[in-house]
């Protein structure tokens, strides 16, 4: 129960962001759009129908603005105090967490997995809290993962509360290498820890391209014969907080449930599963409070839970990271309740009356019973949670919700964009809601790179927000009900948003036409300032809200485009591993987001030894990269960068990183100098069994994920993807030499990453300059200037053998050359080019493919279009300082 005394200070305040002059500004383009519509009509009679066109457009633009000065005008936010709740609050009060997924190919159950673990381990007691999974493609593989992390939940919760860990989703955490400095009891934890958390990744990695265990299991007789879409109810505790009573070591209660879904049956997407969630939850917990969190999002804040409890009318429900109440989820309006809390008199009778409450929740006795005690605010007593499987597996059945008020309150139907449908219900009825922007953030996660899933996910939301404006909750009816604001109902058309871009579309059509047909479609003379004025104002606007948030001026003009690296090398002999590792480790330390980098070497030898180096210098590059980027290395490669000896009067930080690293290199180099001639390490590790039996001419094809970058932000801390392949050689098929391994090198790339810029690097050349890929891509990204694109953009190859200077000579003067012509000549290293001028054909039909048993990285992105592309116009670019330099071959 919370203390209601005066004297105590206040568990939360709404903190007002009112700005006088952005009003100002929001008023003035909001005035100067109207005074362009008022030109419009003075003069419509003197121009053709463009000028109509042009005038229908923009009074869709005003619009839009009107409504966006609307929502902007008194912005507000919750501001909690965490610190005050222990005082306010004697009992704390319960919490369901609900993830809703529902395919396990484009949501990974290790992603899930994450995003549970990060759940069950918040600062918030354990016998409080309970965890269910709405799995609606019924996924054994979703279970198994459940249950497997709910062993590690036992290591994973306790070290994160004993450390008090901030970021609690394993995968981003274990991204940071541990500090050398760190006590020796934390590290011993930390890297047991660390070991726990890999071997549940490859159990989940493992159980993806292997079934057997659902055989042997008899808790997996449930998914046998099962569909996606046609399966009955599955409901399994897979950890449940026996007795309880809060303390650190605990684990909060972990549900799996899963819907009955039938072919004839509507099913009402996400919808209808958060309403099962809603259903079970209330039957085994009933708590008064519920999270929604998409299995995709993390915690990134522990503390969330405080935030949501101390937490115009309110903020939109946006479908993730919203705290709800369950009273309020049942269907009571602010008129039901009295200042006390408690249900009124017209309340109890309506939604107390035996008869009404099977019409409004259905049938089930038990779920009953749970809706009565969550309206009236009882007290849930304990329960054993497997006792209460029947009732819930009853409440998941397909013609549950017939002939029952579900889908008219909970989350509302009649649209594929539950969230915002839901919303606007909730605030139909009176209810306020807040808003909470902690820094950091309480949760993040990852959407849909730019591709096809993207497009299909923004056309959901399109077509769920266009359902909402003409359904029973559209704000048009929301204007004749007392219970909603009229700048809430207002800022409800927000939805329109989704089709702004037809006016949009039609707008920039017109001066092209205009220019064919002779037509006017600006104002003439001092009126013309109107339109100078508005794009000024608006670019400038644009700018300073990204900024404000932390963004810099490049990611407002452009966001950066992804970049697939290759390595190719042949023979390990006359190509020493290290030499291949320091170029390797040169290229994942470049000045560039790693989120948009993926590095791939190809070994058309097949040498474990190779192999082997790369994944000893994947675990260096967690500490190598980020030492380049925070104190600004130029050179490297650590091969050349360790040439220099450590300066006497560098600071002791410096110093210090300096040598932990220099040693770590120089372990890494005596790990691969000593595999040269120990090969024991092939036979002892699983990971190299594809290794056996094999020639460097009769070979099957290898590829190993080395290093995969998962769900990164882009962060100087990140590594890129590392991927290792070797292509199939047998001594009676021609193979073409590099040249095949390169278009090898393409084809695997464009499966996995399919970035729309590729670098080629020799193995023995290494990238002298950290910003080289920035440099190449001003060239790319100033296409539209150009009057044909560039396919290519090839760096001068350097050298740092002093025998090769006639070379560097004949390079300068013939590269420079040739780039006068129609471009400089591919040389075959330190060379950037346009996947779909290489290709001459999109990827499309590729991007969702996986190879092998190991798993790939889901395509970033879908490359170009089809279609020739002119390749009349090659760049080469040249800088003061040497961009790639290597070994010359001096045989």
């Amino acid at each position: 129960m919370a203390d209601s005394s005066s004297s105590l200070h206040p568990l939360s305040e709404r903190i007002s962001h009112k700005s006088y002059v952005l009003r100002a500004v929001d008023l003035t383009m909001l005035g100067l759009l109207y005074s362009l519509l008022l030109y419009r009509i003075l003069h419509i009679s003197q121009n053709d129908n463009v000028w109509l066109m042009a005038f229908f457009c923009e009074s869709c633009f005003s619009f839009v603005w009107l409504i966006f000065t609307c929502i902007k005008w008194s912005p507000a936010e919750d501001m909690p105090y965490i610190n005050r709740l222990d005082e306010r609050v004697h009992d704390l009060p319960s919490v369901d967490m609900f993830v809703p997924t529902a395919d396990p190919v484009r949501e990974p159950p290790i992603i899930i997995v994450n995003t549970v673990l990060s759940m069950l381990s918040v600062n918030y007691p354990a016998n409080k809290l309970a965890c269910y999974v709405s799995d609606d493609g019924c996924s054994s593989l979703t279970y198994f993962s459940l249950k497997e992390a709910s062993k590690f939940a036992m290591i994973w919760v306790p070290f994160c509360k004993k450390y008090n860990v901030r970021v609690r989703a394993p995968f981003r955490y274990f991204l940071n290498p541990l500090v050398s400095t760190d006590d020796s009891a934390f590290r011993k934890d930390w890297e047991m820890t660390k070991r726990e958390y890999e071997k549940l990744c490859r159990k989940v990695e493992d159980a993806t391209g292997d079934s057997h265990w659902l055989d042997a299991d008899d808790d997996f007789k449930a998914f046998s014969n099962t569909k996606p879409n046609d399966h009955s109810t599955i409901v399994k505790v897979v950890w449940e907080n026996k007795g309880g009573v809060g303390d650190d070591k605990e684990v909060p209660h972990l549900v799996y449930i899963s819907r009955e879904k039938r072919p004839k049956y509507l099913h009402h997407y996400k919808t209808g599963a958060m309403n099962f969630l809603l259903r079970v939850s209330g039957l085994m917990t009933n708590a008064p409070y519920m999270l929604n969190v998409d299995c995709d999002m993390y915690v990134n804040e522990p503390d969330y839970l405080g935030r949501g409890v101390a937490g115009i009318q309110g903020p939109f429900y946006i479908g993730s990271g919203c705290f709800h109440t369950r009273r309020v989820m049942y269907g009571l309006s602010s008129d039901d309740i009295e200042d006390n809390g408690n249900l009124s008199s017209v309340a109890t009778r309506e939604f107390l009356a035996e008869d009404t409450l099977v019409k409004r929740y259905g049938s089930s006795k038990e779920l009953v019973k749970s809706v009565v005690d969550a309206l009236q605010r009882k007290s849930n007593p304990q329960k054993s949670l497997e006792n209460l499987i029947e009732a819930a597996q009853q409440v998941g059945h397909c013609h549950y919700e017939y002939q029952t008020s579900w889908g008219n309150f909970g989350w509302l139907y009649d649209s594929v964009a539950e969230d915002i449908n839901t919303s606007i219900g909730i605030h139909l009825r009176g209810w306020t809601s807040s808003f909470i922007s902690p820094d950091p953030p309480s949760f993040v996660g990852s959407t849909p790179s730019l591709g096809l899933e993207a497009i299909v996910q923004q056309r959901r939301w399109s077509t769920g927000a266009i359902e909402v404006l003409f359904n029973k909750q559209s704000p048009l009816i929301g204007m004749f009900r007392r219970k909603i604001k009229f700048r809430q109902r207002l800022a409800y058309f927000w939805a329109l948003m989704c089709i702004r871009s037809i006016p949009e579309l039609v707008y920039c059509l017109l001066p092209a036409y205009c220019l064919l047909h002779n037509s006017a479609l600006f104002p003439k003379g001092p009126c013309l300032g109107i339109i100078v004025t508005l794009l000024g104002m608006h670019c400038l606007y644009s700018l300073w809200q990204f900024m404000r948030l932390g963004f810099s001026v490049k990611s407002w003009v452009h966001d950066f485009p992804s970049v697939d690296m290759f390595v190719p090398t042949a023979d390990p002999v006359r190509e020493p591993p290290i030499i291949v590792v320091n170029t390797v480790l040169s290229l994942l330390a470049v000045n560039y987001p790693t989120n948009k980098l993926a590095c791939y070497v190809s070994d058309d030898g097949c040498s474990p030894l190779t192999y082997f180096s790369l994944t000893e210098a994947s675990k260096f590059a967690k500490i190598w990269v980020p030492f380049c980027k925070k104190y600004n290395v130029r050179v490297r490669a650590p091969f050349r960068y360790f040439l220099n000896p450590l300066v006497a009067t560098d600071d002791s930080v410096f110093s210090k990183d300096w040598k932990m690293t220099k040693r770590e290199y120089e372990k890494l180099c005596r790990k691969i100098e000593d595999a040269t001639g120990d090969s024991h390490w092939l036979d002892a590790d699983e990971d190299f069994e594809a290794f056996s039996n094999t020639k460097p001419n009769d070979h099957s094809t290898i590829v190993k994920v080395v290093w995969e970058n998962k769900g990164g932000v882009g962060d100087d801390k990140e590594v890129p993807h590392l991927v290792y392949i070797s292509r199939e050689k047998r001594p009676n098929y021609l193979h073409h030499y590099k040249t095949g391994a390169m278009n090898f090198l393409l084809r695997v790339s464009g499966l996995m990453t399919n970035a729309p810029y590729m670098l080629n690097v020799d193995c023995d050349m290494y990238a002298n300059e950290p910003d080289v890929v920035r440099q190449a891509m001003c060239v790319f990204l100033e296409n539209s200037k150009n009057s044909n694109h560039c396919a290519f953009v090839q760096f001068p190859q350097e050298f740092y053998d002093s025998y090769t200077n006639e070379f560097t000579v004949l390079q300068s003067y013939l590269g420079r050359g040739v780039a006068g012509i129609q471009g400089p000549i591919y040389c075959g290293s330190g060379c950037f080019l346009m996947r779909h001028a290489v290709t001459d054909v999109a990827f499309g039909t590729m991007v969702r493919s996986v190879l092998g048993t190991d798993r790939a990285f889901k395509s970033r992105s879908v490359a170009g279009r089809r279609g020739r592309l002119t390749m009349s116009s090659s760049n080469r670019l040249n800088s003061k300082e040497m961009v790639f330099e290597g070994g010359s071959d001096n045989r």
